[in-house]
Parts: C-alpha cells; structure tokens; sequence
C-alpha cells in the first residue's frame, strides 16, 4: 500500500522536529514526511556503526537461516545481496537515532534461534520482525524518543510503542497504557485492548454485560454464564462443561486446579500445562522432529506431516504440469514454488486443477488473488478472473508500492536503517 501525496506532505515534517532536540512538546509536527525520510534516508558519510555491530548482524543473519532450516525444512540458498540487505538493515535500524541496543542485544537475539523450539512454519522467535521493527518488535526494548516524536520502530520510543496506526512507513512514539488507565490524552495508547471511555480496557463486553450463552464475545478474563459476562472460576472452584476455569487452571475431577509446569511431577498428561507427563515428569513436546520420527507426543517440522501411523513424513510433491486438487492437501501437493490452479465459476464448481509456477507481472492473478514473489494482485474480482492483473512491486530505489520489507519515501522504495 502507498501513501497518497497528500499524506506524504503531511508526514514530512516530524523529522526536522526530532533532529532538533526540541523539548518535551507531546504534539506530532506539523509535517511528518520531511522527517520520516531523514529518519529513513541517512546519508552514508554521516552515519558510523560500530564493527561489533555489523558482525552481530551477520551472525544473526547466519542463525537465522539456521533456525529456518530446523523448524522449516530445507531452504535456498539466500543471496550475498540476500545476505548483505539484512545485515545493513539490521546495523542500520540498531543505530538509528532513539534506537539504545547493543551488539550484545544483537547477540542475545541471535542466541535464540539456537535454543528457541520450533514455533510454526515461517515463524520466528519473538526477538525478530519485519520492515522497521526488524529487531525486538515485542516493545520490550525501549528507546529514547519521547511520545510526540516521530520514528518507525517500536525500539526508537521510550515506552517501547511507535504507533503504525495512521502513517504507513513512520508513526509517532506514543505512552504504553496498561489496562485499567487513563487513555484520554492523544498521546496514550493502550498496549492491550481498546480506549474505552477514557481507560484502557481489554478487548470484549466487561463484567455484567449481555452476552450470548456460551459466547465468546466477553473480555478474556471472563466468560459467558446465563446470557452475562462473569469472572472465570479461581482455583478450588467446583467447575462442569458450563463452567469456565481461570487462565492457567484446568477443571479436574470437578475443580478448577492450575496445571504443572515443566520439571513437575505428574501422573497424567491432563495434569501439565504442556500436556505431556513424561515418564512421571511434565515436559514440553518436542518440536521440529525430522522425517521417521515419532510424532506421538510432539511436532513434525513444518514441511512434514504426522501420518496415520504417528510418523513424519514428506507429502508427495507434484511436479509443473500434473493434475492436482485441493481436496488431497496436504498429503499431495505441488511442489514448492509452485501452485495448483484450479478454475473455479459460479454455479458450476471447480474444474481439475493443475500446477504450474505462479503468475508474474501483466498476467491474471491466481482464483485466490495470489501473484508470484515480488508482485501483488489488483482489480481482482471473482467473478471474472480475468479483471485481476498482476503489478510489479519495487526494489531498493524503484519506484513504489514496494515489497514487503521496504519503506516508501517521496514514491521510491528504500531500505529500513539503511545509509544512502
């Protein structure tokens, strides 16, 4: 998505104010794009990072790719440019003005991906991002800037918060509210939930609202009882298949009981909060099995499945051209880099598909709206699948809108943190 002209104007101001070490006005400048794109475009000859830090990159880059191959399964060979895009973004956005992190914290980060277990395909541990929040996106990290000043990472602020929600490539440091406070100034955002009637309050209906029996519309520390929002049960409480217990606690025989955590003694798998007693003992399932393992009591890796007989195992990938079908995902599959187009219309279903590589720039985009890498789908209409084209996404210093990743500024696309 790109910024509209008008926006641009507005958002080129911020900037100016922040380099300028004005006091402690909370109000956002006038303009905020002239300071975004200082705050993004850094000249070369102006900007110093350390060696540590430049290494740091490169050694989480290294590990995370490591990791990827772990939790994933195997990957392609990133680039030297693939290779060397990360590590500038990463030095870049650690050393951007407001941004307090450390080689060490680089590190530590890195260390993660050595002893995080597997979270999901594509999912990586909490210490990384994407785009300007690349390092420590969890806002616990805090910065320097003060709420009012413009940034575009949560690590820039002092509260650990850069509110994204009006501006697409910068936003403004805002104050973290936790729940139960004042959000009434402009500057207040509420970490969790929504500003309702001047305090932070969790998302859903609060205690003693109407509710639908059963619903799930209550604020999570409640639960629907009898058509109103109630408090789930504490430990001790008698509970039933109506009842709900506390975050934490399980019903057991009846009663609300908090479950074991890892190294606990047990008896039974229904008594971990892991679900798993091994051999008297809770214990976290393992993650990112490999292909022959047990699968029983833990995680295939995310490019393998857990078959009927408890064993994980590759699918059988299709090659470009043969016929395939939806319907025997995921056992049968096409292969990576490739995607099963099955012609769809109303009112007559889904033809036989058959898999093929995915459309690129000026073709008609998949059934789904899907394009290849690099490109995006526009004016689809599943109606008539031949409205939805294919467009170009931007590089480094192409024109936007642009791929994932990248910042557009004044119409070109650029590189969090990085010197131009």
């Amino acid at each position: 998505m790109t910024m509209r002209n008008d926006t641009h104007s507005f958002i080129a101001g911020i900037f100016a104010v922040l380099l300028s070490g004005c006091d402690s006005t909370e109000a956002p400048p006038a303009d905020i794009d002239a300071s975004c794109r200082d705050l993004l475009l850094r000249r070369c000859d102006a900007v110093e990072i350390p060696s540590d830090v430049v290494s740091a990159c490169h050694d989480l880059f290294l590990r995370r790719i490591t990791f990827a191959e772990r939790c994933t399964g195997p990957v392609a060979a990133p680039s030297a440019a693939d290779e060397q895009a990360f590590v500038d973004r990463c030095a870049g956005i650690a050393t951007a003005p407001g941004v307090t992190l450390t080689s060490l914290d680089i590190k530590a980060c890195a260390d993660q991906m050595d002893t995080s277990p597997c979270l999901g395909g594509g999912v990586f541990p909490p210490c990384i991002g994407h785009s300007g929040d690349l390092l420590y996106p969890e806002h616990d990290k805090k910065g320097s800037f003060a709420p009012g000043e413009v940034c575009f990472a949560d690590v820039q602020c002092d509260s650990g918060y850069c509110d994204h929600s009006v501006f697409e490539n910068c936003g403004v440091c805002k104050r973290a509210r936790a729940n139960g406070e004042s959000c009434g100034d402009a500057m207040d955002l509420c970490a969790f939930g929504g500003c309702t009637g001047g305090t932070c309050q969790p998302a859903g209906k609060p205690l003693g609202a109407d509710c639908t029996t059963h619903g799930i519309e209550c604020q999570p520390a409640l639960y629907c009882k009898v058509d109103k929002c109630v408090p789930r049960d504490p430990a001790g409480a008698p509970c039933d298949g109506s009842t709900y217990c506390a975050d934490g606690l399980s019903c057991l025989s009846g009663v609300c009981t908090k479950l074991a955590a890892d190294g606990a003694a047990c008896a039974d798998d229904v008594t971990c909060a892991s679900s798993w007693c091994n051999a008297g003992t809770c214990t976290s399932r393992p993650t990112g099995l490999t292909e022959g393992e047990d699968c029983s009591k833990g995680f295939c890796r995310a490019d393998l499945l857990c078959d009927e007989s408890q064993v994980c195992t590759a699918p059988m990938y299709l090659p470009e051209g043969a016929a395939c079908t939806s319907a025997n995902f995921p056992k049968v599959m096409c292969t990576p880099g490739l995607y099963c187009h099955e012609p769809c219309s109303p009112g007559m279903g889904c033809q036989e598909g058959v898999c093929r590589p995915p459309p690129q720039p000026g073709e008609n985009c998949t059934p789904n709206a899907d394009c290849g890498p690099g490109a995006r789908c526009e004016g689809f209409d599943p109606t008539d699948l031949t409205k939805g084209v294919c467009m170009k996404l931007g590089g480094v210093g192409e024109a936007c809108p642009c791929v994932f990743d990248l910042a557009c500024v004044s119409g070109v696309c650029v590189a969090y943190g990085a010197c131009q």
